[in-house]
């Protein structure tokens, strides 16, 4: 149960495996929940579909700042990454990522953004 004000978190790892898929139940009651989350805009990626490699621009105010950046397919599975940083875009080698749809988490402190791409 949350109490207003409460500061306990919770934290759930889910695994992705044919063999063992996730399975995650959360009990639902008649309180109010809240996720304190920054979402801001989506990001602007290039060319959507790619083949080879995709081109992602960063906001201005992320320059020379440490991204911490996670890729998933669409099962939710995190999927290996090969990303390179120039000025102001990050460049996503694709071509060994199987075809299908990804979303590419870049977070900076606690600014989160999300690019959904699709890899032919």
């Amino acid at each position: 149960m949350y109490v207003a004000g409460d500061t306990m978190t919770a934290q759930n790892t889910i695994f992705c495996s044919s063999t063992y898929p996730s399975h995650l139940v959360l009990p639902i009651d008649n309180y109010a929940v809240s996720i304190h989350e920054t979402t801001s805009a989506f990001l602007k990626a290039y060319p959507n579909p790619c083949t080879q490699s995709i081109y992602i621009d960063i906001p201005n105010e992320w320059q020379n700042m440490p991204i911490h950046s996670e890729l998933r397919d669409a099962k939710g599975c995190l999927m290996p990454l090969e990303l390179q940083n120039s000025e102001n875009r990050l460049l996503l080698t694709t071509k060994n990522l199987p075809n299908g749809t990804y979303w590419l988490t870049l977070i900076e402190g606690d600014q989160r953004r999300i690019v959904e791409f699709v890899k032919q």
